[in-house]
């Protein structure tokens, strides 16, 4: 397994170009200087750092000053290597199963090793989420928590019941597990005066709420939520509580959330979550009744899932995209969408074979239980 790794890592290190982009694509002309580009990027990143932690704000003009000097003292090379995340993402869709067993091994052996399962998991938790294979990471995680909680690893433990809050929730549509693990956590984290990590798990019990109909209490949480300020998680924040406008009826709020969503996601460069929210917006114009508005939104947000590699979000957002081109008469669109949602979703497990099987024979195929919970 750790010498199918290093190949991965070495042939990430091994990928050369003079320009940056995608391995195997062709970006010729009016492209940024790679230095640019890493600037920009690093620059991001303290920003949503700054935003996170208070340690890191207090100090961010003085990291400001400290990377354009760096940038300033770069000398530019004719080619360049980098490390590119699909690279990463192919080896964590062929090996996750050996990478579960790994770290069930981990927090069962002697110590040192349960210490660096629960930190393994929690590195695990995002690229697992993205690919679709959190299913898999699900119990793992769960019995990082009791390690952490038996080592006195209080954020170790909070993050990990915090992450099986989030699969309980966003995939094996268990909200009262979510609700749950999630309160535990945010006891974890209003312990540990950590308002941002707070701010994310209410949001999870927001959504939980929300999916069992709870729709009053969804709002305290979500309010809660935005009123603690951090810009990084008020984004996800505005897309729950479009959700729960959406929900309502109350169509002008559902799309103004999403709005702002979109806005804070640009903001900070998350571009993952961007993606959420262009596909939340095709589904508030949806089920506003303005199929035409929606085409567009439902577009850029499977593209720009495809990009980040979050497999269930552009699965989510094609079956939108093939909801909208059925409404407005577009139905080989329609089918074409459809058909490609139906195979992300059963290559990422979240649909059986016979599901798939009964999906293919309807005309108009029933919106799959994971969608419905999401949307």
């Amino acid at each position: 397994m750790l010498a199918r790794l290093d190949d991965v890592v070495r042939a990430m290190h091994g990928n050369r170009r003079d320009r940056y982009g995608r391995p195997g694509t062709d970006r010729t002309g009016g492209a940024d200087p790679v230095e640019q580009i890493v600037l920009r990027r690093a620059l991001g990143h303290l920003a949503e750092a700054a935003a996170r932690v208070d340690r890191i704000a207090a100090v961010e003009h003085c990291l400001l000053d400290l990377l354009h000097e760096r940038h300033a003292a770069v000398v530019p090379c004719a080619e360049y290597g980098f490390v590119h995340g699909e690279h990463l993402q192919s080896a964590v869709d062929a090996e996750h199963a050996n990478l579960v067993a790994v770290a069930r091994q981990a927090l069962q052996a002697p110590n040192p090793a349960p210490a660096h399962g629960v930190r393994l998991t929690a590195v695990l938790h995002r690229l697992f989420d993205l690919r679709g294979h959190s299913h898999d990471l699900i119990a793992v995680r769960e019995a990082a928590a009791e390690v952490a909680r038996r080592l006195g690893d209080r954020h170790g433990e909070a993050f990990a019941l915090q992450d099986v809050a989030w699969i309980s929730v966003s995939i094996t549509g268990q909200p009262e597990r979510g609700i749950a693990c999630g309160r535990a956590a945010l006891d974890l984290w209003r312990e540990l005066d950590e308002p941002r990590n707070a701010q994310a798990c209410l949001n999870i019990l927001g959504y939980a709420l929300r999916q069992l109909g709870r729709l009053d209490e969804a709002l305290e949480c979500l309010e809660e939520a935005s009123s603690i300020g951090r810009r990084y998680g008020l984004a996800s924040t505005e897309n729950h509580l479009g959700l729960v406008h959406q929900r309502l009826r109350r169509f002008g709020e559902a799309i103004g959330c999403r709005e702002r969503a979109l806005a804070l996601n640009r903001e900070v460069g998350d571009r993952s979550g961007e993606s959420v929210a262009l596909a939340n917006l095709g589904w508030a114009w949806s089920r506003a009744g303005e199929p035409d508005q929606a085409v567009g939104w439902f577009q850029r947000g499977a593209s720009k899932a495809h990009d980040t590699g979050d497999r269930y979000q552009e699965a989510e957002a094609l079956w939108g995209l093939g909801e909208v081109h059925h409404l407005v008469g577009n139905h080989d669109q329609a089918r074409a969408c459809w058909h490609r949602s139906i195979t992300i979703l059963r290559e990422i497990g979240a649909i059986t074979g016979d599901h798939v099987a009964r999906l293919l024979r309807q005309p108009v195929p029933d919106t799959p239980e994971i969608i419905l919970r999401n949307t």
